[in-house]
């Protein structure tokens, strides 16, 4: 779950212009606290979009709903965002996480 939140802060910052500074700091957190570094790899992004397009914030399955921030406690609901942006969160999220 931690990590999830991490992947939508990485989407709010590209979408939303959510701060890098917090971006950063989470992802600090995250190691600080023993999270440690996660074995995802490009080969299990298809899977990971699979599983993501099931999420019951779905509409269809067409697209993929997030809840982003646009700055700490300013949410966006039914937020969307395309496959080549998701790909692109997952590689910054794991070079973050390194």
């Amino acid at each position: 779950m931690a990590y999830g939140i991490l992947v939508e802060m990485i989407l709010s910052h590209s979408l939303e212009s959510f701060p890098s500074e917090e971006l950063y700091r989470y992802s600090r957190y995250l190691k600080e606290q023993g999270y440690g570094t996660p074995s995802i790899t490009c080969d299990d992004y298809a899977s990971l979009i699979e599983y993501m397009r099931h999420d019951k914030k779905n509409d269809t399955c067409d697209s993929i709903n997030f809840t982003l921030l646009s700055s700490p406690g300013q949410v966006l609901i039914d937020r969307t965002a395309s496959e080549a942006q998701i790909l692109a969160a997952f590689d910054i999220f794991r070079d973050l996480m390194e």
